[in-house]
């Protein structure tokens, strides 16, 4: 039997809204070995004839930090198979004012990469259908729709991953330790991509935007 020695503080697990009876997949054959969840996300599907939706399935590691043990979240490999399109930029600098980057590559369902180092005053925001994606370097907390979450530097750097469903975001942040769906309605008719920054330069490393196809075989309605 495993003993817990001391006092330890609990920690949460996501850090959005909407998740809920969340469970693992029992057979995963031993030569993959993951640990693979999905999470019933509570958000509105009016007229539908289901009811709410499902995130992604979701890879948890448990890895070790400076600050001891923690589980890391992050969307599982096979979800690349549904990238349509793609771009990628590497060492890309962004000032404020500048030409956003992404204006031309708006689609109904994107994943967005990013690999930046920001400067101490720097504010990078996303706009994604109409939703705010914002990432605040001198408080180092990402903003999600209004939802306000700590999020630190790892080496003097930040890394994003945005996923923009019909229903939802999904974003995950700090290598994984930091997981936050949010249930989101864009309009229909609302494909908008926008990067912007304000304050210090940003420096990307990398950029991907990928455009991304159904899960599902049959035509989207």
């Amino acid at each position: 039997m495993n003993h817990v020695h001391g006092r330890t503080t609990r920690l949460p697990g996501h850090r959005g809204r909407g998740f809920y009876a969340a469970q693992t997949f029992s057979d995963i054959p031993k030569s993959d070995g993951r640990r693979v969840q999905i999470g019933w996300l509570q958000t509105p599907t009016v007229g539908m004839p289901f009811n709410q939706a499902m995130t992604v399935p979701l890879e948890l590691q448990l890895i070790t930090t400076p600050d001891g043990p923690r589980l890391r979240t992050t969307p599982v490999r096979e979800l690349k198979s549904l990238r349509s399109s793609s771009q990628t930029w590497t060492s890309l600098k962004l000032v404020s004012g500048d030409k956003n980057p992404i204006e031309e590559l708006g689609t109904e369902l994107i994943e967005v990469q990013a690999e930046f180092r920001p400067g101490k005053n720097t504010v990078a925001t996303f706009q994604i259908r109409g939703g705010l994606i914002q990432y605040d370097a001198a408080k180092q907390e990402l903003d999600v729709n209004g939802h306000r979450v700590s999020v630190p530097f790892q080496d003097g750097k930040m890394d994003l991953t945005i996923l923009c469903d019909r229903t939802c975001f999904e974003i995950f942040a700090g290598n994984g330790l930091v997981y936050v769906p949010m249930p989101f309605q864009p309009k229909a008719d609302d494909v908008s991509l926008i990067l912007n920054v304000s304050g210090d330069a940003v420096d990307f490393e990398r950029l991907e935007v990928h455009s991304l196809k159904s899960a599902w075989n049959t035509p989207t309605p």
